[in-house]
Formats: C-alpha cells, sequence, structure tokens
C-alpha cells in the first residue's frame, strides 16, 4: 500500500486503494456510520438521524442513549483513521457530524483526465 500526502488538506490517501488511511482499522459500526455520513459529503447529519440508520435492523432501536454511543463511535473513529475528517456540531438540543471531502486541485484534475481517458 502507497501513501499520499495531499498538499492541499494533508491527509494521507492509497491512490489504488480508494479508501482512507486507517478505514480497515475501523469496525463494521465504525465504517456504517462512515458510510452514512458519506451519503451527504460536506452536510450536516443530525445524531438522531446516524441513530435511525445504524439501529434500523434491531427490533429495540438500539441503546437507550444512543447520542452518547455515537459521540463515542466518533471518537473511536477520528482516533483509529485520522485521515477520516470528521467535523462536530453541538446545539443545544441537537447534535450532527459531517464528513468533510477536501480535495486538492490537482487531485480533482488527475480524476477527470481519469475519466476522460474511459
Amino acid at each position: 500500500m502507497i501513501n499520499i500526502c495531499c498538499p492541499h488538506c494533508g491527509g494521507s490517501f492509497d491512490p489504488y486503494g480508494g479508501m482512507p488511511t486507517g478505514y480497515n482499522n475501523l469496525t463494521p459500526q465504525q465504517r456504517e456510520i462512515v458510510a452514512i455520513l458519506a451519503q451527504t459529503p460536506n452536510g450536516w447529519v443530525k445524531s438522531e438521524r446516524i441513530a435511525r440508520l445504524l439501529y434500523a435492523d434491531r427490533y429495540d432501536g438500539g441503546p437507550l442513549n444512543t447520542r452518547v454511543v455515537i459521540q463515542k463511535q466518533i471518537y473511536l473513529i477520528r482516533k483509529r483513521a485520522p485521515s477520516i475528517n470528521i467535523e462536530s456540531e453541538t446545539g443545544r438540543n441537537s447534535s450532527g457530524y459531517r464528513l468533510v471531502i477536501n480535495k486538492s486541485p490537482a487531485i480533482v484534475a488527475a480524476e477527470i483526465t481519469e475519466g476522460n481517458d474511459a
């Protein structure tokens, strides 16, 4: 695996694997949280929505305090895969998270060129 440092955002990525560095260190539940956030790149997703999607298949609806569980999982994602940039927003009655996608102009140009070759 080759990791390249992005000059724009400072993050690292594997140009051949397509997954952020550290993604394989995440648990299935943490990967699912990243997938939920990736459905709305750079957009805010409330904790309640993450919990609804995360625990939709459980008959009991998940843990009683899903907000705390999600906070802990976000903390662990940041620790295990620091190249996955998740921002937090806390408010009076709710909190939310967003997956920030930063790409350098060089990466965007390379993707466009690659797409034109197909």
